[in-house]
């Protein structure tokens, strides 16, 4: 069985695997884990392992993760998604155990992404209810602060902005504001930054750009950091997005209908590369899970 990667821009992404090995990873985004067939997924965090069939892994966790044969479906709900703060209330409990039975009703579906018989607008369905269905189980969080707006308007339009550019607009002190972005959106704000340098990065590479070229271009010192965040984010070198034999992806440009490719990956056409990039592994190695 072949690994897949159903790609939803900035929102967030789907992951499959058949099986599934990978070191410490640490990310943004707020991972929901769910094994297709009941087996047993493993989580090493903290010092301490979690084992069971629907894991929640908070953003910016350090995290190992082991899945034998039980079908890995990996759900990254990134920080632009509209329910990506209810995945932060629970952030100071760490790893948490789900109810698998929760999301029973999605077995059918869960089965099929494993397989790569969904199409990408049933994927996206199916991400929205996984989603949904998680939130249910999560700690409650903080109501919505009225700057989040603000925040994520900033960052929309000027996502390399300085602390003092964010304090200015926020009207507080240059330490306020670190502390405000970090509880409001969930990530400290140069964790947020340098995964944006790397999806912008991993759109690069979908349209073959060289390594050296895309690290200057997208912010980082040069090609050594881009892999260095990388490996830390997702587990592997950059290099491995570009490799279409692992792992099959199907990704929607907006404006261009669904896509899947395989060799080479693409993941986004040339026109939408500044826009949303994704992230994508390959089969028992270290990946993105």
């Amino acid at each position: 069985m072949q690994d897949h990667l159903f790609w939803f821009g900035s929102r967030g992404c789907i992951f499959t695997s058949p099986s599934f090995l990978a070191g410490n990873t640490t990310r943004p985004a707020a991972v929901l884990l769910l094994s297709a067939t009941g087996e047993p997924i493993e989580v090493s965090a903290h010092g301490r392992v979690t084992r069971g069939d629907a894991v929640y892994v908070p953003p910016m966790c350090t995290r190992q993760l082991r899945a034998g044969n039980g079908g890995l479906v990996s759900v990254n709900i990134h920080a632009q998604h509209p329910a990506f703060r209810a995945f932060c209330g629970g952030a100071d409990a760490g790893v948490l155990q789900l109810d698998r039975s929760a999301f029973a009703r999605h077995d059918e579906q869960l089965l099929d992404a494993c397989h790569g018989r969904l199409s990408h607008a049933d994927a996206a369905a199916l991400f929205e209810a996984l989603v949904g269905t998680a939130t249910e189980q999560l700690p409650a969080s903080e109501p919505c602060d009225p700057r989040v707006a603000i925040l994520r308007d900033l960052m929309r339009r000027s996502p390399g902005c300085t602390l003092e550019e964010m304090a200015e607009r926020l009207h507080v002190g240059y330490t306020t504001a670190s502390h405000v972005f970090a509880r409001l959106m969930g990530v400290p704000l140069r964790s947020y930054q340098l995964w944006i340098k790397a999806i912008r990065a991993a759109a690069r590479m979908a349209v073959g750009a060289q390594l050296t070229h895309i690290a200057h271009e997208v912010g980082f010192v040069d090609s050594a950091h881009l892999s260095r965040t990388w490996r830390r984010t997702y587990g592997f070198a950059p290099s491995r997005i570009t490799d279409g034999t692992q792992v099959r992806v199907l990704a929607s440009c907006l404006g261009h209908g669904a896509a899947s490719r395989s060799s080479p990956v693409a993941l986004t056409c040339p026109a939408c590369a500044s826009r949303s990039a994704p992230s994508a592994g390959g089969r028992f190695r270290s990946r993105p899970g």
